[in-house]
């Protein structure tokens, strides 16, 4: 099922211009993810597959790399865990030209909750650039993928958001740091937080590099 669209960003929240202290000054940076809380209401254990479809950059795009998800984010979650845990994500062939679809799976337990987390991977150095260019968005979809003889559809609670942090542009030691934040629920595509989740056989192949 489609639950909603995404968009991940580390970029000024206004073109720089160093001509101009001003504006360069207030021209902060936002480095924003996605958050979707996630609880099981069936009496079993479930295996859910979030996917991710990403609009790929146009052809004249002269730097695509910012707009995609290979080595700038990670997908992580959390249900009472001592730290979050890192899923894998990989990229699958569709044969679309203008969407790029990525998967990921993940374990949740009978009447429990995770919070599944699509995030900007800071850990590469995004921060030391002085005009940071990630920008990614698209939406994402919910697939049953628990192995059972029980094809019926489960039944979850479903709550995607927006979470971002603002930072200055001079992240120096010993400097004054300034940090807001912002955070909003998105609109579920069913329009419900009440959701069916049908099963689908996870067939999906990784892209061939």
């Amino acid at each position: 099922m489609e639950v909603s669209t995404f968009e991940l960003l580390v970029k000024a929240i206004a073109p720089r211009k160093p001509s101009n202290p001003i504006t360069d000054e207030v021209a902060r940076r936002v480095v924003q993810g996605y958050f979707l809380t996630v609880t099981n209401l069936e009496p079993q254990d479930l295996k859910l597959q979030i996917e991710f479809y990403v609009s790929l950059p146009d052809k004249e795009n002269p730097n695509p790399k910012p707009r995609l998800l290979e080595a700038n984010t990670m997908l992580v979650y959390d249900i009472a865990f001592d730290r979050n845990e890192k899923l894998d994500i990989k990229r699958v062939d569709t044969g679309n030209k203008k969407v790029a679809k990525y998967i990921g799976e993940f374990k949740l337990p009978a009447g429990q909750t995770a919070s599944v987390q699509l995030l900007p991977d800071l850990a590469n150095g995004i921060l030391g650039d002085p005009d940071p260019q990630l920008e990614i968005r698209g939406y994402a979809a919910l697939v049953n993928v628990t192995p059972s003889k029980n094809k019926a559809p489960v039944k979850v609670l479903l709550s995607p958001e927006i979470r971002g942090t603002f930072l200055p542009n001079a992240l120096e030691p010993g400097k004054p740091l300034d940090f807001d934040q912002i955070a909003y629920a998105l609109p579920l595509a069913s329009g419900k937080a009440l959701n069916s989740i049908e099963y689908a056989d996870a067939k999906d192949k990784p892209k061939e590099s």
